[in-house]
């Protein structure tokens, strides 16, 4: 009887592998995670609230009032990251059947810090 041939080492298995489109999207979400932290440093850096003398911060209509330096308004990195980030409105869906009505879509104004 010939003798048994040993058997080749099995690589061993990966426990979960992702499609690329998993990776993609995640990846996706890192970059927007990381473009925010960025933004949000940045906004930090130039933000300066106003602490009344009794040590508190007061709000107005339930918002905490804040300014924003000029030099961050006139950031070119800040301007990108505010254009990439902001949500964009939705196209309007063209109406096949005409006895529906059209579908209208309110567009926010964006808000500007100041």
């Amino acid at each position: 009887m010939p003798p048994l041939l040993p058997t080749p080492p099995i690589p061993p298995r990966l426990q979960y592998s992702p499609t690329k489109n998993q990776r993609k999207r995640e990846r996706r979400r890192n970059n927007r995670f990381a473009l925010y932290r960025e933004l949000k440093d940045l906004v930090l850096k130039h933000t300066q609230v106003r602490v009344r003398p009794d040590g508190e911060v007061h709000q107005e209509n339930e918002r905490i009032t804040f300014c924003i330096s000029r030099n961050l308004e006139r950031d070119a990195r800040y301007n990108y990251l505010l254009a990439w980030l902001t949500r964009r409105p939705r196209k309007a869906r063209v109406v096949a059947d005409e006895k529906r009505e059209p579908v209208t879509i309110q567009q926010r104004p964006v808000t500007i810090l100041q």
